[in-house]
């Protein structure tokens, strides 16, 4: 993983690119097969209905806010969803 910076400044000695930001790479990741069986997403319809109607109301609910359509992202941890960003949506005919 490298961070790096949007300015244009030089970079710092011993550093990959970085800007003024320092930056290291990390330890090789560990490979591990993932198994989403245990997911109610999976496996729980009433679970995946309600969840997808709350991402459809918070989409709504942004948009609003917003004034138009927007490109949304977000996450779902601990039964909470959370918007993250939001943009206008491009590539619509009124743009």
């Amino acid at each position: 993983m490298i961070f790096r910076s949007d300015s244009n400044g030089e970079d710092l000695e011993g550093y990959a690119g970085a800007g003024l930001y320092d930056s290291f790479m990390l330890p090789q990741p560990a490979r591990v097969t993932l198994n989403y069986l245990d997911e109610a997403l999976v496996w729980n319809e009433n679970f995946r209905k309600g969840l997808l109607l709350k991402i459809a109301d918070i989409g709504i609910s942004v948009e609003n806010a917003l004034g138009g359509p927007q490109d949304i992202e977000g996450a779902y941890s601990n039964e909470q969803c959370y918007v993250v960003q939001a943009r206008p949506q491009a590539g619509l005919e009124n743009d």
